[in-house]
């Protein structure tokens, strides 16, 4: 397939479940959609011969006052040109799994260079560019958090950093521990607690987030798309961690630059998963823990190890299946 431009980003192509593919194009997302017909004697879906797939294309750098509020010049302390000056680029785009968004379908994250996160879902015919529709801002979640949650007063400059987002993840669905020898390919439906995303902020620290939207709870409450925060924790500095003069200037601002989560391990009532994440050149693996009961989930953030190694670590980042010497498990993997 040709494409009508010049994707510059590194996560600038996601595939989802349903084999759609989204393309960040600067501006624009473009979207490859499977044509399927269903073969009456086989009873599977296969690629028409033909027109194989649906293209369509749309403008995702315009924002309203109310999506994305204008804001005064900053200090130099806090002054982002991300934020300020650029024309808000597609920096990465990710599907979601499947069931957040209508017909238990994928929703569609996208990153832009002003440091803003969207999730966009369709809510009509999918192949029509005027059914997409942008139904989330992520990052006006992160304005409600308190001095109270962090734990000490934030200026005005951080609570500006607070609410850029560098990178994210979305988590994949829990999965039963006796049937995680193919995790990669089984999942779970969602439950009433809907999905997770993880994101991380100019304020150096990584934000777990429950979503919620209209399709994907069991509940007849939620009406809307909404985002939550459960917790997050900071990327301060570990003792381990490796400084060199090249990373002098990351060192005092603990920018996560790449960040990728392993979707859960689900033991009973409680999941599990590792997120990886890479801060200052530095390699750094984190435990979560969901824990679910009728009175709703608990979410909580384990202890964080450095892996040192002797190369710059500079990213991307992925978990990928490790079935070596029938070891079921997740390994990253750097690029």
């Amino acid at each position: 397939m040709s494409v009508a431009g010049w994707p510059a980003c590194l996560d600038c192509i996601s595939f989802s479940t349903d084999s759609e593919i989204a393309l960040a194009n600067g501006e624009v997302i473009d979207l490859f959609l499977p044509k399927l017909s269903l073969d009456p004697q086989a009873k599977i879906y296969r690629e028409t011969e033909e027109h194989n797939w649906d293209r369509l294309r749309f403008v995702i750098n315009t924002f309203t006052e109310e999506e994305s509020p204008y804001i005064d010049p900053q200090p130099f302390g806090t002054f982002s040109i991300g934020e300020e000056q650029s024309l808000s680029h597609a920096t990465a785009v990710a599907w979601s799994p499947g069931g957040v968004a209508r017909d238990r379908k994928c929703a569609l994250a996208v990153l832009t260079s002003n440091h803003v996160l969207s999730i966009w879902a369709c809510d009509g015919d999918p192949t029509d560019s005027k059914s997409w529709g942008r139904v989330l801002i992520i990052n006006k979640c992160l304005h409600g958090l308190t001095k109270e949650d962090s734990g000490s007063e934030l200026g005005t400059g951080d609570v500006r950093s607070r609410t850029r987002i560098r990178a994210f993840s979305w988590i994949g669905n829990a999965k039963n521990s006796n049937d995680f020898s193919d995790a990669h390919a089984r999942q779970l439906l969602p439950t009433s607690q809907g999905h997770h995303l993880f994101v991380t902020n100019d304020l150096g620290e990584v934000v777990a987030i429950q979503l919620q939207s209209p399709f994907n709870n069991l509940s007849s409450t939620v009406l809307t798309w909404r985002a939550e925060v459960l917790s997050f924790s900071s990327v301060l500095p570990l003792n381990s961690l490796r400084v060199t003069q090249s990373t002098n200037f990351l060192m005092q601002h603990y920018f996560v630059t790449h960040l990728d989560v392993t979707p859960w391990v689900r033991k009973g009532a409680v999941a599990f998963s590792t997120i990886a994440y890479i801060v200052a050149q530095n390699l750094v693996l984190q435990r979560c823990v969901l824990s679910t009961s009728e009175s709703g989930s608990v979410f909580t953030f384990g202890d964080r190890i450095a892996v040192l190694e002797e190369a710059v670590h500079l990213g991307p980042i992925r978990w990928s299946f490790d079935v070596r010497n029938d070891k079921k498990d997740f390994c990253p993997v750097l690029y």
